[in-house]
């Protein structure tokens, strides 16, 4: 049996990637990387029944090589193939028609003044958040608390010298909030958490926080469990903000995640629950 792995390259230092190298040593699995970098397209690597499968690089080519190999046989955490072509900036929307408590957003800045005022009362007036999409860490995310500086904001994206910079961005309900959950779910399981909490003014709470373990109730449980199975995966690093009156929203979910930090700091084996699952699956 064989692990296949997309990274950046054979040498990448990622410590998920660490983790899931040892994982197969210690299982007796042959690891194989895939890399990005020098990938060839006409060499195509047929994965079998007996094969497991993996992504850890993320970002565009990562997702189309990953997405090329993917099929019905090999092992992964997709139910189906094709979910593998989910857009990840448009997540929201699939929550959304599957009723999980999201924050109110809009996909798009119009440019339509008095739409975008009609937008701006549907997401419960300002503070509003800007979010660029492809972003993480926080990057591209913008508290907006006047229609003024949203509309220098919006004149400043539309014109000539942003055109170079091809980024979309939406619009979302800000939500006052204290405590973000991330939640990491492994078939029907949540299998670690932990809590981020502010300790600073900064609303991001993905910077300048502080980090415990934490159990969550099972109605939060259930939430990021059906939001992960709602993408067509069985693995996945869900954020939660909890509101102050302690009101679930989910943000995003991380598909590959970076498990390595909840790993080192709940001490749950967690790269090689993904192998034993991966390994189950393939034996179904």
């Amino acid at each position: 049996m064989s692990f296949y792995c997309i990274v950046e390259n054979k040498h990448s230092t990622d410590t998920s990637l660490k983790y899931l190298k040892k994982s197969c040593e210690e299982k007796n699995i042959k690891f194989i990387p895939i890399e990005v970098e020098n990938f060839n397209f006409t060499n195509k690597i047929n994965l079998t029944k007996n094969d497991l499968f993996y992504r850890v690089k993320t970002g565009s080519k990562a997702r189309i090589i990953e997405s090329f190999l993917l099929n019905e046989e090999v092992s992964s955490f997709y139910t189906n193939p094709d979910y593998s072509f989910i857009n990840k900036d448009l997540q929201d929307i699939i929550y959304y028609k599957n009723n999980l408590p999201i924050p109110k957003t809009i996909n798009y800045l119009p440019k339509n003044k008095e739409l975008l005022k009609k937008y701006v009362e549907h997401l419960g007036g300002f503070p509003i958040v800007i979010k660029a999409l492809g972003g993480s860490h926080g990057v591209g995310v913008m508290r907006i608390d006047s229609m003024e500086s949203l509309i220098s904001i919006i004149d400043f994206f539309n014109s000539k010298k942003f055109e170079y910079i091809k980024t979309d961005f939406k619009l979302s309900e800000f939500i006052d909030h204290n405590e973000q959950a991330r939640i990491n779910v492994l078939g029907d399981k949540v299998i670690a958490s932990t809590c981020n909490i502010k300790h600073s003014s900064e609303f991001r709470l993905n910077i300048n926080i502080k980090k415990e373990i934490k159990e969550y109730p099972k109605e939060i449980n259930q939430i990021a469990i059906k939001a992960v199975h709602s993408l067509g995966i069985e693995f996945g690093g869900v954020d939660i903000m909890i509101d102050k009156n302690n009101k679930p929203y989910v943000s995003e979910v991380n598909f590959p995640c970076n498990f390595s930090k909840a790993q080192e700091f709940t001490g749950i084996d967690i790269s090689g629950m993904m192998i034993d699952y991966l390994i189950k699956k393939s034996k179904k």
